[in-house]
C-alpha cells in the first residue's frame, strides 16, 4: 500500500517560492497560507520539509537572556588557554561562566587594567 503524500504539488512550489535562505520566521509567514493551515502543517513541518528537499535553511542563533550569543564554557576556558599560553586549564570549565568571563576580559591584552 503507497503512503500518502502529505504535501501536495501546490505546497512544494510554495515551499520553492519562498526567498532562500528559508528560516524560521519565513517559515512562520508560510504557515499562514490556507493550504498549509486546511492540511495543519506547522512552520517546523515546513523547515522539515524544505530540509529534506535540499533547499537552504538558516538557523536561529542562539542568545543568552541577556541577548548575547551563547558562549560554552569550554570556549572561555581555550580562549584563557589562548591568552595565558598554558595548557591543561580543563578544570577551569567547572567554574562560574561569569567569573570566566570576567577572568578573560581581565587577561585580554585589549583590557587596561587600572591600578
Amino acid at each position: 500500500m503507497a503512503k500518502a503524500q502529505k504535501y501536495s504539488q501546490e505546497m512544494v512550489d510554495l515551499i520553492n517560492a519562498v526567498e532562500l535562505p528559508f528560516n524560521l520566521p519565513k517559515a512562520i509567514e508560510l504557515a499562514k497560507h490556507p493550504v498549509f493551515v486546511a492540511a495543519d502543517i506547522t512552520p517546523k513541518g515546513l523547515i522539515a520539509k524544505a530540509r529534506t528537499m535540499g533547499i537552504e535553511y538558516q538557523k536561529q542563533v542562539r542568545v543568552s537572556k541577556t541577548g548575547e550569543p551563547v558562549m560554552r564554557k569550554d570556549t572561555l576556558v581555550a580562549e584563557i588557554e589562548a591568552i595565558t599560553g598554558l595548557d591543561n586549564l580543563d578544570s577551569l570549565s567547572k567554574a562560574d561562566k561569569a567569573a570566566l568571563k570576567a577572568l578573560v576580559l581581565a587577561l585580554s591584552p585589549r583590557s587596561v587594567n587600572v591600578a
